[in-house]
């Protein structure tokens, strides 16, 4: 209290020249209330702009009359809230109250009808995404026109008591737009276009808030003061003037809408519809925003750390696959098929539906059952050493770089408890399946497989038998030919996406795939294709572990001259005798993939995940900002034409070329704008200047250097009469006081600026030439001293 009274009369006396002064504490009287009813008019024009595009966008249905009164009315009480202290209490205690029984009354509509927005929006981005995958909301009102009307009028009614905090009393207009543009993100991402009335609306609001804000005509006061001085900044501004407020809504109401209507003559709904391509950004960005809408904020997090496959058999974790490609494995071996090489992990036996993961094999007792050789190793094993064609003997060295501990098996081997731990190297034995090797006595283990992995849960019995039939499976057919139409069917079918999304709460995670998603990566085809295979009675069995193709060893392997061929492989080789190479394995190779049963082969690899037409997720920090802002990749497609829109029919291209034309001629508007304006402003004052007697000339050129220098020095401002200003020239060296004395210069201005004698040729040539030429160096000079 205290210190405003001290500042008061501190900004009482701002001598401008001896013997006048102004005095900032006098200010004329407004009608206010006017000016608050027009503050009220603002907010009606933001609130119901943001949510009229909103819900026209949507084309929600409900009664837009009652929206807009309700709204109407709500703005126009809350801005008239600050006509005075007490009436602002009382009335914010009876709106407080109105609304906490409005919602105790109106509750169910309120939430009935929100979820009925909420419904249409996944419905919207379900049919823009061309997904079966959608929120669903339980609505409680059968009457959704009623119930929408009412949701929307409260929800209408607590934006206005906040949009009328921050922009009629304090102008607080950035918080309001950033709000808006959120929740006009989505429906404009989803190309959802609002109707004309409520973009000029929004347009008008956004511009009368920076336009207002601008003018100084904000944070409103309880006084019939149409003034008030700003001390901080050292300025008078207005704070109440219906009369000039009521002329700008007019103005920039209309200016909106002769803006929005050329522009929607220029460049109609139609052409953008037909010529427009989809950014960079946004093909980047598509299935992110479409796990986020479907999946909510969810949809953004992997709820486990391994996203490359390997998760011990727990599923629907991952909602974006990204690789560090550091390495997690090191293996070291001599090559011998140009066939992809699997290093078995985790074994899956029985699927668990909704709780989504895998388990591996249990007793009766539910107890997990001990590993055992299969019968195939046995037999590929005994084979080579009878000697038979198409068999061998091979070693891998595997060194766990920072995997997880475990086992990391190559197929055909015995050491399947032979763990290796994060530092360690571990070589393991195995027997190779090569092509046209067949083996025999495998009745016990046929038998074995037919008991122990067939099992497809009831939950997922719908969708794995749709998946059969789309796909051709049958029981008839042999297993390959099987494993080669489901691998068909998947590539031509169910994408593979590095952005599947997290599986939802509550939802099946194959049935999800199935049904709903229709995209995945290794596990969901692996674990879908597991549950078909047994389905149709083969047994199949869900594998996680590694996969080293053949141009990672030529890419990315190393010779090791130090080793012999013959340690690390004896027997048939596909590729000839080779060199020991080794190849450093990422978690860019961990993989999930189907072990299935054939009666002459045994425990055959079945991967059917097909390939993927997008690319990685790049984890480097800088690549995906590139990525972002829409430098990181061409704007082509995979198959090498450009962005959507090159329809050749030649209305499109004539609309093209208009199109190119408008955009040419606005920037060369835009370009030649900014000197036009220095221009004219200079043309504007040499019209002023030759127009204006000696004494004006003079005020006009003095004041001209004062804003030229005030523009590197604010300081400057502070300064309101000749003397003070001139005395803090001399200071910083802007001023010649040994040319013109300070008294003398002081008393030539005062005389041009208030008195009725007009000053000399001489005295005018005098200020002129007091100035520093050389304002810098004088400065400097000045700075020395």
């Amino acid at each position: 209290m205290f210190r405003r009274k001290k500042n008061r009369d501190e900004i009482t006396n701002i001598e401008l020249t001896e013997g006048m002064m102004i005095c900032p504490e006098y200010q004329g009287s407004e009608n206010r209330m006017k000016t608050l009813l027009l503050k009220g008019v603002l907010v009606y024009l933001l609130v119901m702009g943001v949510m009229g595009s909103y819900l026209s966008a949507l084309d929600i249905r409900f009664s837009w009359v009652a929206l807009h009164v309700v709204i109407f009315l709500c703005t126009m009480y809350c801005a008239a809230l600050y006509y005075s202290k007490l009436w602002q209490d009382i009335g914010y205690l009876l709106l407080l109250g109105a609304m906490a029984a409005g919602g105790c009354l109106l509750g169910k509509y309120i939430n009935s009808g929100f979820y009925s927005v909420a419904n249409d929006l996944s419905e919207a981005a379900s049919e823009f995404f061309d997904s079966n995958a959608m929120r669903s909301y339980g609505e409680q009102v059968g009457n959704r026109y009623f119930a929408v009307t009412v949701s929307m009028s409260y929800i209408g009614c607590v934006c206005c008591v906040i949009a009328n905090i921050l922009v009629s009393r304090k102008m607080r207009c950035g918080i309001v737009l950033l709000a808006a543009a959120g929740t006009l993100a989505m429906p404009l991402y989803l190309e959802k276009e609002p109707s004309f009335l409520y973009t000029v609306m929004l347009l008008a609001g956004t511009v009368l808030c920076f336009m207002i804000r601008s003018g100084g005509h904000y944070r409103l006061t309880f006084d019939n003061h149409a003034y008030t001085w700003k001390e901080k900044k050292r300025r008078i501004d207005y704070v109440y003037s219906s009369a000039g407020l009521a002329q700008l809504i007019c103005a920039v109401l209309t200016g909106s809408v002769l803006l929005l209507g050329v522009a929607n003559l220029l460049y109609p709904r139609t052409l953008h519809q037909q010529i427009r391509g989809t950014s960079q950004m946004k093909k980047d960005s598509l299935e992110i925003v479409e796990n986020v809408s479907m999946l909510g904020i969810a949809g953004l997090f992997n709820f486990y750390p391994n996203t490359g496959g390997l998760t011990s058999g727990t599923l629907g974790g991952v909602s974006t696959i990204r690789y560090d490609y550091e390495t997690d494995l090191k293996i070291r071996f001599a090559p011998y098929t140009q066939n992809r090489i699997y290093f078995k992990s985790f074994t899956g036996n029985e699927y668990l539906p909704f709780r989504n993961r895998w388990q591996r094999q249990t007793d009766e007792t539910g107890q997990a059952v001990a590993e055992r050789v299969d019968i195939t190793t046995d037999r590929m094993k005994n084979n080579y050493r009878k000697g038979k064609k198409n068999t061998g003997k091979g070693k891998i060295a595997v060194k766990n770089v920072a995997a997880a501990t475990g086992v990391y098996l190559p197929y055909y081997s015995e050491d399947i408890s032979q763990e290796v731990y994060p530092g360690a190297e571990l070589i393991y034995t195995f027997y190779p399946s090569l092509s046209g090797q067949k083996l025999k006595g495998l009745s016990d283990e046929r038998k074995q497989a037919l008991a122990d992995w067939r099992d497809v849960p009831e939950e997922d019995m719908k969708a794995v038998s749709s998946l059969c039939q789309a796909a051709g499976l049958s029981g008839s057919l042999s297993v390959r030919e099987n494993v080669q139409r489901l691998a068909q069917y998947y590539q031509e079918n169910i994408p593979y996406s590095y952005r599947p999304g997290a599986t939802p709460y509550q939802e099946d995670f194959v049935n999800y795939f199935l049904t709903k998603n229709r995209r995945g990566y290794c596990a969901h085809f692996a674990s879908a294709a597991t549950l078909a295979f047994r389905y149709i009675g083969i047994p199949a069995r869900y594998v996680e572990g590694y996969a080293v193709d053949p141009q990672d060893v030529s890419e990315e392997g190393t010779i090791e001259y130090d080793e012999k061929y013959e340690a690390y492989y004896e027997g048939t080789s596909e590729v000839g005798k080779t060199a020991v190479v080794s190849v450093n394995v990422t978690d860019a190779n961990a993989h999930a993939w189907v072990e299935v049963y054939d009666e002459s082969l045994g425990w055959q690899v079945a991967d059917v995940t097909p390939v993927s037409g997008e690319k990685e997720e790049d984890n480097g920090l800088w690549k995906r900002i590139l990525n972002f802002l829409g430098a990181g990749g061409n704007s082509q497609d995979d198959t090498g034409g450009k962005a959507s829109g090159n329809d050749t029919s030649p209305i499109v291209q004539q609309m093209k070329r208009t199109s190119i034309y408008i955009s040419v001629v606005v920037a060369a508007v835009l370009v030649t704008a900014f000197p036009v304006i220095i221009c004219g402003k200079h043309v504007v004052w040499l019209w002023h200047f030759w127009r204006s007697d000696r004494n004006d000339r003079l005020i006009l050129v003095y004041q001209r250097r004062l804003k030229h220098i005030a523009a590197r020095h604010p300081s400057l401002t502070e300064n309101k009469n000749y003397k003070d200003q001139l005395n803090w020239l001399v200071r910083h060296g802007y001023w010649q006081a040994d040319v013109v004395r300070l008294e003398k210069a002081v008393s030539i201005l005062e005389k041009a600026g208030f008195s009725k004698q007009t000053v000399s040729s001489q005295e005018y040539k005098l200020i002129r030439s007091g100035f520093c030429r050389n304002n810098k160096s004088a400065g400097a000079d000045a700075g020395r001293k």
